[in-house]
């Protein structure tokens, strides 16, 4: 996801995942909140505990029958913000659906 974005405008995403050693991951967080780009892209590793108020938008692009892992997801980009006044939701795999949060 983070190869499509960039492609579409350089250095606008990055990527991190379970294997991303600790270091590194500590630079990526700091630099996005840092504003040096726009996109954090994770699987599994923000989903608990990350707190970025200022998120304002969350793609979905893994299944999860868990109620409760689903409402961490949503919950990282639900918290209140100066200046916010939305988070956009791309459910790209139905998750809302199976969960029948979709309006």
């Amino acid at each position: 996801m983070a190869e499509v974005l960039n492609s579409a405008r350089h250095g606008c995403a990055q990527a991190l995942d379970g294997t991303t050693p600790t270091d590194e991951r500590r630079r990526l967080l700091a630099d996005h909140a840092e504003g040096r780009y726009q996109y954090l892209i994770n699987c599994m590793v923000l989903t608990e505990g990350f707190d970025s108020p200022a998120v304002s938008c969350i793609a979905v692009a893994r299944p999860t029958k868990s109620r409760s892992l689903y409402a961490q997801m949503l919950g990282r980009g639900l918290r209140p913000a100066p200046e916010k006044t939305d988070c956009l939701l791309l459910d790209y795999v139905d998750v809302s659906r199976r969960h029948d949060l979709a309006g």
